[in-house]
């Protein structure tokens, strides 16, 4: 059963620590804008499976760590949000707790990662990282890249004017999301 404030204390929980998380800079000198640095960001889909791990009966050791890659569109290069892909590992997981059977696991699998994906575009009109942040941040390991710096730019100015950044709506409404246990009339119990 769903339990939404369980889902609203690991949001809570997830969404601070993302603002504790800010990109480690490389280089540079720091403070000064104009000079070339590299900046190796957290990705987004550790918050994510941090918290949609809580909820799971499945628990998992340094997924967070292994999955690093997929974060910000695999790696910063702008694919298949990793809030998305954060979830839809979540959704694996927790459904291979239920299921033993590989068939039936991976017919509801792909079954729950369908309703997600549309209801998620839906919700934010795609799933591709760089249509959703409306940048291509694949430059970050470039010296000064502009585009990144853009990005982390605008993430400010909405947390300044008291707005939440797509990657922030997109990360609440994820971890909002009821995980496939969660909803019985979809997925009855195994007798």
């Amino acid at each position: 059963m769903y339990d939404k404030q369980a889902h609203e204390n690991v949001c809570r929980a997830a969404l601070k620590s993302m603002e504790m998380r800010m990109p480690v800079r490389l280089g540079g000198r720091p403070y000064e804008t104009d000079d070339p640095f590299i900046f190796v960001s957290v990705r987004c889909s550790e918050p994510v499976l941090e918290a949609l791990q809580l909820l799971c009966p499945l628990k998992w050791d340094r997924l967070v760590d292994v999955t690093m890659g997929i974060g910000a569109g695999f790696s910063n290069m702008g694919e298949v949000c990793g809030v998305v892909s954060g979830a839809v590992i979540a959704i694996g997981l927790d459904l291979s707790s239920r299921y033993r059977d590989t068939v039936l696991l991976r017919y509801h699998t792909i079954k729950f990662t369908q309703k997600f994906m549309r209801d998620c575009i839906k919700e934010f009109g795609g799933v591709r990282c760089r249509d959703l942040i409306g940048n291509d941040i694949s430059g970050t390991l470039i010296p000064g890249d502009e585009a990144y710096a853009s990005h982390l730019k605008n993430a400010a100015q909405a947390r300044a004017e008291g707005k939440e950044s797509v990657c922030l709506k997109l990360t609440r409404w994820a971890i909002m999301y009821p995980l496939p246990s969660e909803q019985e009339e979809l997925y009855p119990p195994l007798l």
